[in-house]
């Protein structure tokens, strides 16, 4: 890598925090363990036990978390405007890399914990499917047919007015029975389960795609109050819970 314009992103897989140094000047950057950074800039890597030493290629060089300059060797105008967006004020690199990190990872949780719950949904049906149901509820099939359903018209919709709108407004919303069993009816159980993989499927790499940017986005519901893709996303799962723990009742 000759080129002043070449760059490289680099990953920290130890369990351990290392060292990023930017040579000739020898500054250090805090590298937490398993966070990756993008270098611009960068003319030769090495890699040593407990740091990675990047030389430039050139006379700048730039160090990005995600879409963050978190360092720069850049000289800028008067006003110290950037091209990214940087470090906070008042907030040391250590302190801001560590907080941007944590909030990846509970998103991580967040949406595998959302990925999980067709297979938690599926063994529960299926070990209910053919023992005596109580009279006076929904049928599996119609409990199923339900989820798979609000999937599409109540979470993804929700999720799309979000990253289009500027904080959309939402009543609570129950969808009548009837305007989407009929949609259902003819459906086995294996089918409707499979309808909801993958609607949920669908949700989950919506949310896998999303920046940082775009988990800041809110909605405003009229019970609920005000909440983010994350808070959304928790009422997503508080729905999943309560029909995986009724259909576990019917299984009992």
């Amino acid at each position: 890598m000759n080129s002043r314009q070449d760059s490289i992103a680099i990953y920290n897989r130890h369990q351990q925090n290392i060292e990023l140094v930017i040579e000739p000047w020898g500054d250090i950057l805090p590298f937490p363990a398993n966070a990756g950074y993008y270098l611009t800039g960068v003319g030769e890597i090495s890699f040593a036990e407990d740091r990675i030493i990047a030389y430039t290629g050139g006379s700048d060089i730039s160090a990005f978390l995600d879409q963050y300059e978190i360092y720069s060797s850049k000289i800028y105008s008067s006003d110290n405007s950037k091209a990214y967006p940087a470090v906070p004020d008042g907030t040391t690199v250590e302190e801001f890399i560590t907080t941007v990190l944590e909030a990846k990872r509970s998103r991580q949780t967040l949406i595998q914990s959302i990925s999980v719950i067709p297979s938690k949904i599926a063994a529960a049906a299926k070990h209910a499917n053919g023992k005596p149901q109580s009279t006076g509820h929904w049928s599996l099939n119609m409990e199923i047919s339900h989820l798979a359903h609000v999937e599409v018209v109540i979470w993804q919709a929700r999720l799309k007015q979000m990253a289009a709108e500027e904080n959309p407004h939402w009543q609570w919303t129950e969808p009548p029975l009837e305007s989407w069993w009929p949609l259902f009816e003819s459906q086995s159980l294996e089918q409707l389960l499979a309808t909801f993989a993958a609607r949920r499927r669908e949700t989950v790499d919506h949310l896998r795609g999303l920046t940082d940017g775009d988990w800041k986005r809110i909605g405003t519901h009229a019970i609920f109050g005000q909440m983010d893709v994350a808070g959304l996303c928790a009422r997503i799962l508080e729905h999943d819970e309560e029909h995986l723990e009724e259909l576990r009742k019917r299984g009992e």
